[in-house]
């Protein structure tokens, strides 16, 4: 594949500059592997590294979206460019911390801890909730306890969980390093065997009752993604 370029008009980049590219949803270093001459005013190539040695590609499945310096030594906490959510209260992610709501006054806001990225968006809630667990169609008839329940989550920061959206759910967050989405070998939110070193999904108790139309509800109003490949019970058949 041929080398990406990024035609953006007087740019002002110089090399080794680092740059978010949204599209690319990654930090990425200004370069030019043609040292001679060096990037142009309207256009440059990116780098894994700062260095002409991991030049990035070209692939087709790379869209438009948006480029902007970032200072990854010292951050920022000045927060601007939010004219479209004048007044509304906000939700925010940066550096991998959940920082207070804040509230859009003249397009922007300011954060309590300085971040080279931050995530701003409109609060909502993440809710999932399984069918009744069944086994076998004559086990209707029976209630079902949940002892144990093992999740297997990918880039989750944080969720809560219960037999039903009424009931008191269990909070459930910081699973390891795994949102540090730049660094795709840890971002992983499985557990990890101490022993073996083995990846696992995360063991939870279920500390609820039973029920004969037995379900797993999940939920999350941190503004972090929630993303669940299984739900996995361990339960009790308890007769009539």
């Amino acid at each position: 594949m041929p080398d990406l370029l990024l035609h953006i008009p007087n740019h002002g980049y110089s090399i080794s500059d680092t740059i978010f590219v949204s599209w690319l949803d990654a930090n990425f270093f200004v370069r030019d592997e043609d040292k001679d001459p060096a990037i142009d005013a309207d256009s440059f190539k990116i780098s894994t590294d700062d260095s002409d040695d991991n030049i990035v590609q070209f692939t087709e499945t790379i869209t438009a979206g948006f480029v902007r310096e970032v200072d990854v030594s010292a951050g920022t906490t000045t927060i601007s460019g939010l004219d479209h959510l004048e007044g509304e209260t906000v939700s925010i992610y940066a550096d991998l911390l959940i920082e207070s709501p804040e509230i859009v006054v003249s397009g922007g806001f300011t954060i309590d801890n300085a971040a080279a990225r931050v995530l701003v968006g409109m609060p909502y809630t993440s809710k999932l909730e399984t069918l009744p667990l069944v086994v076998d169609p004559q086990d209707k008839a029976f209630n079902k306890k949940i002892k144990r329940i093992w999740f297997d989550v990918y880039q989750t920061g944080a969720l809560s969980y219960g037999n039903g959206a009424n009931s008191t759910l269990t909070i459930s967050r910081g699973f390891k390093n795994n949102l540090d989405f730049d660094n795709t070998a840890i971002a992983q939110d499985l557990d990890v065997g101490p022993a073996t070193s083995v990846t696992r999904p995360l063991d939870f108790r279920f500390v609820y009752g039973s029920m004969k139309k037995q379900t797993v509800y999940v939920e999350t109003s941190e503004p972090m993604p929630m993303t669940i490949r299984s739900i996995t019970p361990v339960y009790d058949l308890i007769g009539n």
